[in-house]
């Protein structure tokens, strides 16, 4: 049984329609205009980045391949305004923020008994396997990809760091501290190597400002050192995964990096400044790729892996400037460790991801970035 079969009974070209119908839906019956023209601020680097796009489009050659791209933005548009539309207040944000992470924490639990299924239907084909097979295995019975789940728990990771850093409900801390320590440990059997270095930042930071914000007691050293007792035994648990070691040493030979040489050529060709038009780096790719016999373009594709050179190659320096100033620039208003702490690893995450080329990627980044965002319009703290 696949987590996502529930997907196939929908086409994912719906998507974008079914997210015009939701707008409409929420500006008819919210209608919060004041609060729209408040706030429309947060619609500029969104704009701004479909505006590149829609540039990259007018010149390039392959108008069919570049609008099927282009139709994929439409969340960029309609996203942010189903939600700044909403007058967003402690309840809804509060309520935003559970949903997301008790669904994470379900899904989890839920793939471990798909998991534990296969393993006892499938007993006597894993004797013939070794031992990392059934790790291997994993995020395909799970119909996840491992790097994307993994930025899923990552942002819960996020959210529940806040009952950690307020230390105010003592229930609220001990569950969220239990709730990481699982989320981490299912992460590095999931063994997604960005995510779970970005995982470990996430906590390194939430250690820090805990420090920096409580008073240091026998209580709170008591605390540290059963969560250090703790991850001292996942980090065990770690350089026992064979099948973690090996991905990591291989990090350096990815198969998966190999056009990353090829578009820093063409980058350069085009002297920094201009791009192959919306589309045009796969074309190009596609071609040299098959003019040097190189059949990794069977397995592999001409997907770079890489967010900031794809927008590169295609869009040219604009396309980069605008990436930028979509992730980084809420920040400079809108600061906060969580907010920060989410765009840092969705920086570090579309490093070896094109997160924004595909729907899931896009919708799951607009949706989290204008949860921080409204969230940080408070006055005060929000208890998730």
């Amino acid at each position: 049984m696949n987590l996502t079969i529930f997907i196939g009974l929908f086409s994912i070209k719906l998507i974008p329609y079914f997210l015009i119908l939701c707008s409409l839906f929420w500006i008819v019956f919210e209608r919060d205009f004041s609060y729209f023209k408040e706030k429309k601020k947060i619609f500029y680097p969104y704009l701004l980045y479909v505006l590149t796009f829609f540039a990259g489009f007018l010149f390039t050659e392959d108008k069919a391949n570049a609008l099927k791209q282009l139709e994929r933005l439409i969340p960029f548009v309609i996203i942010p305004v189903i939600m700044v539309f909403n007058n967003w207040d402690s309840l809804k944000i509060r309520f935003y923020g559970n949903v997301f992470v008790i669904g994470v924490v379900i899904i989890s639990i839920w793939s471990l008994i798909l998991l534990l299924n296969f393993s006892v239907n499938e007993k006597v084909f894993l004797l013939t396997m070794n031992k990392n097979y059934l790790q291997w295995k994993f995020p395909h019975l799970i119909g996840f990809h491992p790097t994307y789940f993994g930025l899923f728990i990552v942002t819960a990771t996020i959210i529940l760091s806040e009952n950690i850093l307020s230390a105010i409900n003592k229930k609220k801390f001990v569950l969220s501290v239990l709730a990481i320590f699982y989320l981490t440990t299912y992460l590095v059997y999931l063994s997604a190597r960005n995510a779970l270095i970005c995982q470990f930042l996430v906590l390194i930071a939430i250690v820090f400002s805990h420090l920096k914000n409580v008073r240091i007691n026998n209580k709170t050293r008591t605390t540290y050192f059963f969560l250090l007792l703790l991850f001292l035994f996942l980090f065990i648990f770690m350089f026992q995964s064979g099948f973690l070691l090996s991905k990591f040493s291989r990090v350096f030979n990815d198969d998966r990096f190999f056009l990353w040489p090829y578009a820093l050529d063409k980058i350069k060709a085009n002297h920094f400044i201009l791009g192959e038009g919306l589309g045009g780096g796969a074309v190009y790719f596609s071609e040299i790729i098959h003019n040097i016999n190189d059949t990794r373009i069977n397995y592999k594709g001409v997907d770079l892996h890489n967010q900031y050179l794809k927008d590169y190659i295609d869009l040219g320096v604009m396309g980069l400037l605008s990436l930028f100033v979509l992730i980084f620039s809420p920040l400079y208003k809108n600061f906060n460790i969580y907010y920060f702490l989410f765009v840092l690893v969705f920086a570090i995450a579309i490093s070896t991801e094109s997160m924004l080329s595909i729907i899931k990627g896009i919708i799951f980044f607009n949706f989290i970035s204008i949860f921080f965002t409204m969230k940080t319009f408070k006055d005060k703290a929000i208890k998730i």
